[in-house]
């Protein structure tokens, strides 16, 4: 319900600048790999200005003096900077509790992607407002912001994006669809990714080429040839689902980032002393991820481990330091201290890039020796869940497969095993004959000897099977800056007075039913709408607002005035509420005898009646039929209705405000500003059709009579010695053409 009364005056401080949360002098320029969400850092500001918001109205409509400023909107240019260049486009921006995309940027946002090319120009808009300020920011991606609008303490709002970075759409996996139904490829190739980052001579850690054996990387031609395959990472990431989207935004070692991305790889990088190799643990061959598109333009590949048995070593090659030492000694991890529940952090994409966790835990440890939870990884490189789980998978299958460790030591005639490498060994001690292992360090003391430590090697144990999960559902968040439609034409119409005493009302009102959807058709984004009355159709007062929709549609069929008893059996009522996409329900005799299903009908020439029903029965979509009619309801007077006259139920969902004395017999201006679902979007007021409307003031004496308030409330009164001014009483009075005369009673005093 809305108010026309004044509020108190208060003065609105104006900010003079741009507030400032943080500032910090040196940051790390982010690395973007895939289409992450990314955050920007701001470089430049300027143009800050504030624009005065005067409350305007007039004639009693005025929450304050007319151009009082009530407020103020503040505005400035910036830039943010992104990330390392050079990147693609910009495909979302996450504007607070908005996403829209550039091409469904709203109104009055403007602004301009660089994506970071050596030779890119400044920003006109700096170049021809500030000149002295203009810079190309080479390398560098940025986002230019004109004149953007900033919250109501002259900071600028959470701006977040997804941009397409380094190596974007090199992994085929993942059609990701935008708000705007454009579809792409965002996740890069792992391999390229390490590749890219050890060698840039930019941004990268300037690793020389001739140290890294890129076939064990980079897929070569044999890996999308079916019949042989190859091992690099590049392939096998393709092959078993897994890519990347992330930031390298911290001062962090480039060995342990290297270390971190390659633990979540399930991927060893071995360094033999002479070239840098990478090697995956997988140990059994793949090719068709599900994931897999062929739309990215990229063929499958074939995934072939390099896991050959170097060597078969027997007690003869084994080195005792003294005779009574084992040639090999075993190391079994207790089963009760398997890790048996893996669990990994990573940004999901599905929900707008904030953590999830990925759990994989092995059900048969878990029931018998109880939860043994390994510490929580971070993967904040995986952008879905299916990445998560292939990982995570994997991991967990090593702890739990992988329990034994082998020493032995070794002449340094074997220095051409590396870690990575297979063997068997065979140890009559143990009882081991010929038992594969996998070689995970060697070091060479100073006499050239070797230790070597090797974990047991069971085939299939490195290889992950990812089990079905449950997808996460888009949020929609994602759709908060729908855009509201325009409302249709409102039922406005003032209850009588028999209606005002019967609701309790202290004085006359305005009610308004009112939905969305232009042409009389019904807009599921339409949530509501801002009320706003103007006594000049120039300076409006907003008075209230409506949440969702009033029921209300047109009538179908033609109805005749009735003055006998009701209810009315002979006629029946069509009505169609399409246009709010709204339902009827039936009542009782008694509840439809006191007003429960009350409804109104207004004319095109303005007759109105307030009318009951008994029956509703559903005859199409939003379609009824309404049959034992309470005609005449509160005092109107039953009319003649053609098909097509407006129609609604009178409950809760239709907007309600106090008519103030001054405005009856004023001609009012209504507009309607639409917002959508989300209470977002609000809709332009200069945009809104203005609906004229003049007030009666049915029930303005009943409000002011002391005489006939006492009578209203059951008092006895003796007319002959009351005090109050006369009033008029009308019987059977209504308005509209079908109005008869009326009986008037003049109470005055005697």
């Amino acid at each position: 319900m809305g108010f026309l009364f004044a509020r108190a005056k208060h003065k609105i401080p104006e900010l003079t600048g741009l507030q400032i949360q943080t500032a910090v002098n040196v940051l790390p320029i982010p690395i973007v790999y895939g289409t992450p969400r990314i955050q920007m850092n701001v470089i430049y500001v300027n143009g800050f200005r504030a624009v005065a918001q005067k409350a305007q109205g007039g004639k009693g409509l005025l929450s304050g003096g007319k151009g009082e400023t009530s407020g103020y909107k503040y505005y400035a240019t910036f830039i943010g900077a992104l990330c390392e260049g050079e990147g693609a486009q910009l495909l979302v921006v996450f504007d607070n509790q908005q996403t829209y995309t550039p091409s469904t940027a709203p109104p009055g946002k403007v602004f301009q992607v660089f994506s970071g090319s050596a030779s890119q120009s400044p920003w006109s808009v700096v170049t021809t407002s500030w000149p002295s300020d203009a810079f190309g920011y080479k390398d560098t991606a940025y986002i230019g912001f004109y004149d953007w609008p900033l919250d109501s303490t002259a900071t600028i709002p959470q701006l977040n994006f997804m941009f397409q970075g380094r190596l974007y759409a090199t992994s085929p996996l993942n059609l990701y669809t935008a708000p705007n139904g454009s579809q792409y490829y965002l996740d890069a190739d792992p391999g390229q990714c390490i590749y890219e980052f050890l060698v840039n001579d930019v941004y990268g850690v300037e690793f020389p080429v001739s140290f890294i054996d890129q076939d064990t990387l980079l897929t070569t031609s044999d890996g999308f040839n079916p019949l042989v395959g190859d091992h690099a990472v590049s392939t096998y990431c393709q092959a078993v689902g897994l890519a990347w989207s992330f930031v390298l935004n911290n001062p962090e070692p480039a060995s342990s980032i290297l270390e971190r991305l390659c633990k979540n790889l399930v991927v060893a990088p071995v360094w033999t002393g002479a070239v840098l190799k990478f090697i995956p643990y997988r140990d059994t061959a793949s090719s068709t991820n599900p994931n897999w598109s062929a739309g990215a333009g990229i063929a499958l590949k074939y995934f072939v481990p390099d896991i050959p048995v170097l060597f078969d070593l027997t007690d003869d090659d084994f080195l005792q330091t003294e005779p009574e030492d084992d040639p090999v000694v075993a190391t079994r991890v207790d089963v009760a201290d398997v890790k048996n529940t893996v669990r990994l952090d990573f940004r999901d994409r599905n929900n707008l890039f904030n953590d999830n966790v990925s759990e994989a835990k092995d059900e048969n440890m878990t029931e018998l020796y109880g939860p043994r939870v390994e510490r929580m990884g971070t993967a904040d490189e995986f952008s879905i869940i299916d990445y998560a789980n292939q990982s995570v998978q994997m991991q967990l299958q090593r702890n739990v497969a992988i329990r034994n460790t082998y020493t032995f030591r070794l002449g340094w005639w074997y220095c051409i095993l590396d870690p990575m490498d297979i063997v068997t060994i065979t140890d009559s001690t143990l009882g081991l004959m010929q038992l594969p292992v996998r070689i995970r360090s060697i070091e060479e003391d100073e006499k050239g000897l070797l230790t070597v430590v090797a974990e047991e090697f069971p085939l299939g144990a490195a290889t992950g099977t990812v089990y079905g999960h449950q997808d996460n559902t888009p949020p929609t968040t994602l759709q908060l800056n729908i855009p509201p439609p325009d409302v249709n034409p409102p039922l406005i119409f003032e209850p009588t007075a028999d209606m005002l005493y019967a609701e309790s009302q202290p004085g006359p009102t305005i009610r308004i039913a009112v939905c969305g959807g232009p042409g009389g058709t019904y807009d599921p984004n339409w949530g509501g709408a801002n009320v706003w009355i103007s006594d000049d159709n120039v300076s409006y007062s907003q008075i209230g607002f409506l949440v969702g929709s009033s029921r209300m549609g047109v009538t179908t069929s033609t109805i005749n005035a009735y003055v006998g008893p009701n209810p009315q059996t002979a006629q029946m009522l069509g009505v169609d509420l399409s246009e709010s996409n709204a339902s009827l329900e039936s009542f009782t005799p008694f509840q439809a005898m006191s007003g429960l299903s009350l409804c109104a009908i207004v004319d095109a020439d303005g007759d109105f009646e307030l009318i009951g029903y008994e029956t509703a029965t559903l005859t199409g979509p939003n379609q009824y039929t309404l049959i034992n009619l309470y005609r005449g309801l509160y005092g109107t007077v039953s009319c003649d209705h053609l098909s097509g006259a407006q129609f609604c139920r009178v409950d809760n969902l239709v907007f309600e405000a106090l008519l103030p004395a001054n405005l009856i017999g004023a001609q009012l201006y209504i507009k309607l500003a639409s917002f959508n679902i989300f209470s977002l979007e609000l809709q332009d007021l200069s945009d809104c059709t203005a609906y004229t409307y003049t007030p009666i003031g049915s029930g303005a004496n009943l409000a002011t009579n002391p005489v006939v308030a006492a009578l209203l409330a059951g008092q006895n009164v003796n007319l002959e010695t009351a005090n109050g001014p006369p009033v008029n009483f009308e019987l059977g009075g209504g308005s509209g053409d079908c109005a008869p005369a009326g009986v008037f009673i003049n109470l005055e005093n005697s």
